[in-house]
């Protein structure tokens, strides 16, 4: 986190305002965190820790963290958490399971990461542009929560650490592209 304070302090030091997309634009040039950015994987992640009461919390990789739960919850409890987590009405769901015992997170396109949360037997996955064959294919419980609804959880920790870098901050009030009728 330090690293990206000192670098966003300095693309900063010009007085300019940085919107999000520029964050993101900045940190794809300078490789400097991926574009679903580390805050958002994290976000999701801690936004969940307590409503499904995680026991671990580790990383999979990059871009996927995966927890177990301190007790088996049902997927449809698991359903309704997560609803009522990101004041959703529907949810995507592939391959509902009696018992969940662990699951993983990705913030953003996370559908390329199916196979290798498949391989360390995690029960279901939270994330967001899942494609019917992906789905299909799975064996696991899937939850696309939408990608701009994964992302969107970041924004407060971007805010908090641009603010700590003295950045002027401009979020835009953005709805999702998609609307289910």
């Amino acid at each position: 986190e330090d690293g990206i304070k000192q670098k966003l302090i300095r693309i900063s030091e010009d007085g300019k305002t940085i919107t999000p997309e520029e964050i993101f634009a900045w940190s794809d040039k300078n490789k400097a965190t991926p574009k679903t950015s580390v805050a958002s994987i994290a976000e999701v992640a801690d936004l969940f820790k307590k409503s499904l009461n995680l026991k671990t919390l580790k990383d999979l990789n990059d871009f996927v963290k995966i927890a177990t739960l301190k007790e088996p919850i049902k997927s449809e409890d698991l359903i309704l958490a997560i609803k009522n987590e990101l004041n959703l009405k529907n949810l995507k769901i592939a391959n509902p399971r009696q018992e969940i015992k662990s699951v993983a997170f990705c913030a953003g396109a996370g559908a390329d990461f199916v196979q290798e949360v498949k391989q360390h037997q995690i029960d279901c996955f939270i994330t967001s542009d899942i494609k019917y064959h992906q789905a299909l294919d799975s064996g696991i419980m899937l939850v696309d929560i939408g990608h701009f609804e994964s992302e969107v959880i970041s924004l407060k920790s971007i805010e908090k650490l641009l603010k700590s870098c003295d950045v002027n901050i401009i979020i835009a009030k953005e709805e999702p592209v998609f609307e289910i009728v």
